[in-house]
C-alpha cells in the first residue's frame, strides 16, 4: 500500500511551490500555503513535511528550482517500496490548479546503486489536479498501448509517453475545484528544442502525424491538445521519436462522457482551429482540428526560430500572441487563409518546410471554400421555400458535405501526401500499413 508520508510529501510539495511563487512578495506566505491546504491531506501529513513545506518561504524562486531530499515510495514489483528523489522544476503552470513536472531520479536500496527496473532511466514526476469527470491521462495511455499489443502495433509505442506508475488520492476541498491529486512516474522526454537539424524536425512532425492518426483510427481517441509544447521526442541511439505527448485534455470516443465535456474547446489558444475559436462554438471536436494545430505548429515554428532554440529578432504572427480573444485570434488565423499567393516568411534553417506549409493552406482554404458555398446553398434552398425535410440529409446522402474532412480537403491523406519527404528525401514512415500505401504509388 502506498504510505501517507509518500502522499502528503508531494502534494505538499506541490501546494507550497505553487503558493510560495505566486506570493512570494507577500507579507503572509505561510498563511496563505497553509490556507490553501486540503484538510484531508494535512491530517495525513507528517509533521516533520509540513514543516518543511512551511520554510519553503524563505527560499527565492530560483532556489526553489531545486528541491533536493523529498522522495515518494511507490510499491513496484521487484522491491517493496521505490524512492523517487525529485529534482529540478521543468515545467509549471500558472495558478493553483494546474500541473507540474519534477526532474526524478530513482533512488532505492537506500543509496547504494539502483538495480530496478528504472534504473539508468531519465524519469519526470508529473503531478497534477484533473477534473474527476473525464477519463484520466493514464487510463487514455493505457488504453492506446493495450490496443497496439492487441493489434500487433508496437510502433506506435515509441510514439507515446510511457507510465512506469501512478497513484492518485481524493480529499474535499471547495477553493482548489477539485478533489483528486494524480501523480505520475513517467520516463522524460526531450522538447522540440533540442533538435539540432531540420530534418529531425521533420521526421518528428512526420512521427506525430502518423501517431495521431493511428490513435484515432486505431484507439478511438482524440488527443485535442496538439501544440508546441506538446511535441516531445525521444531518442535511441541516433534515432530520434517523434512523441505525441499529455493526454490530459484526450478524449476516448467509445467511453460514455458528457456532451458538455466533449465538445467544450480543450486546445492550446495559439494553436486552436479557426472553427474552435469562433463565438458560440460548441462541437464536436474532429480529428482534422488536431491537424490544423499541426499546421500551425510547423508554421510558428519555421517562421519564428532561426535554428534549434534560438528565436528569430522579429517574430512573425506576433500578433497572435497579442489577440484581444478568442475570436479575433480566429480572424486573424481566417484572413491568413484567405491570403493569395502565399509565401509565408519562413527562417533559412527552415526552408523546407516551406513548401509543406503552402500545400496544406491551400488546401485548408479550398475546404473551407466548400464548406461555406455548401452552406450558402442550403440558405439559398430555404429562402426559395424548399420544405425543412427535403433539406435534411436522407439515408442515401448522409455524406453531403463531409464536416470530418472538409469534403476530402483536408484529411490525414492531405499531410501525408506532402510530409512523407522532406528536401527530396523520403522521411521513415513507422506505420507498416502505411508503409504498404506508400510502396504502391
Amino acid at each position: 500500500m502506498q504510505s501517507y508520508l509518500s502522499v502528503s510529501a508531494a502534494a505538499l510539495f506541490f501546494l507550497a511551490l505553487r503558493v510560495t511563487r505566486a506570493a512570494y512578495d507577500e507579507l503572509s506566505r505561510v498563511e496563505q500555503v497553509d490556507s490553501v491546504l486540503p484538510v484531508e491531506l494535512k491530517r495525513r501529513g507528517a509533521k516533520t513535511l509540513y514543516k518543511v513545506v512551511e520554510r519553503m518561504h524563505a527560499f527565492s524562486p530560483q532556489e526553489l528550482e531545486t528541491i533536493p531530499n523529498l522522495s515518494l515510495t511507490d510499491e513496484g514489483p521487484e522491491i517493496k517500496e521505490r524512492k523517487v528523489k525529485l529534482g529540478k522544476v521543468l515545467f509549471c503552470t500558472s495558478g493553483i490548479v494546474g500541473t507540474i513536472v519534477v526532474r526524478a531520479l530513482c533512488v532505492c536500496h537506500k543509496g547504494i546503486e539502483c538495480k530496478c527496473s528504472w534504473a539508468g532511466l531519465n524519469l519526470i514526476m508529473k503531478i497534477s489536479f484533473p477534473s474527476q469527470s473525464r477519463e484520466s491521462e493514464v487510463t487514455i495511455i493505457k488504453h492506446c498501448t493495450e490496443k497496439a499489443a492487441a493489434l500487433g502495433d508496437e510502433w506506435v509505442k515509441k510514439h507515446l509517453p510511457q507510465v512506469l506508475s501512478s497513484f492518485s488520492v481524493e480529499f474535499a476541498d471547495i477553493s482548489l475545484r477539485r478533489s483528486l491529486m494524480v501523480v505520475r512516474s513517467m520516463q522524460e522526454l526531450y522538447p522540440l528544442k533540442e533538435l539540432k537539424y531540420a530534418e529531425q524536425f521533420a521526421q518528428v512532425l512526420y512521427d506525430i502525424l502518423q501517431s495521431h492518426e493511428w490513435v484515432y483510427v486505431n484507439a478511438r481517441v482524440l488527443h485535442r491538445d496538439v501544440s508546441r509544447g506538446n511535441i516531445m521526442y525521444r531518442k535511441e541511439g541516433d534515432q530520434v521519436y517523434g512523441v505525441l505527448n499529455d493526454f490530459d485534455l484526450a478524449l476516448i470516443l467509445d467511453a460514455p462522457h458528457s456532451g458538455s465535456l466533449s465538445n467544450h474547446r480543450a486546445s492550446t489558444p495559439l494553436f486552436m482551429t479557426q472553427e474552435q475559436l469562433v463565438d458560440g462554438w460548441n462541437g464536436p471536436p474532429r480529428f482534422r482540428h488536431g491537424l490544423e494545430s499541426l499546421f500551425y505548429v510547423m508554421l510558428l515554428l519555421a517562421c519564428n526560430y532561426e535554428a534549434s532554440g534560438v528565436r528569430a529578432a522579429t517574430l512573425e504572427y506576433g500578433e497572435w500572441h497579442h489577440a484581444q480573444d478568442s475570436s479575433d485570434l480566429g480572424r486573424q488565423k481566417f484572413a491568413l487563409t484567405r491570403e493569395e499567393s502565399w509565401s509565408p516568411p519562413v527562417e533559412t534553417f527552415f526552408d523546407g518546410f516551406l513548401p509543406w506549409l503552402q500545400y496544406i493552406k491551400l488546401n485548408l482554404w479550398d475546404g473551407i471554400g466548400a464548406r461555406d458555398k455548401h452552406r450558402r446553398q442550403r440558405e439559398r434552398e430555404r429562402a426559395n421555400g424548399i420544405p425543412r425535410a427535403r433539406l435534411l440529409p436522407t439515408p442515401a446522402a448522409q455524406v453531403y458535405f463531409d464536416e470530418e474532412t472538409l469534403d476530402g480537403h483536408f484529411s490525414y491523406e492531405t499531410f501525408f501526401h506532402v510530409m512523407r519527404s522532406f528536401n527530396g528525401k523520403k522521411l521513415l514512415t513507422r506505420n507498416p500499413q502505411r508503409m504498404q500505401v506508400e510502396e504502391t504509388r
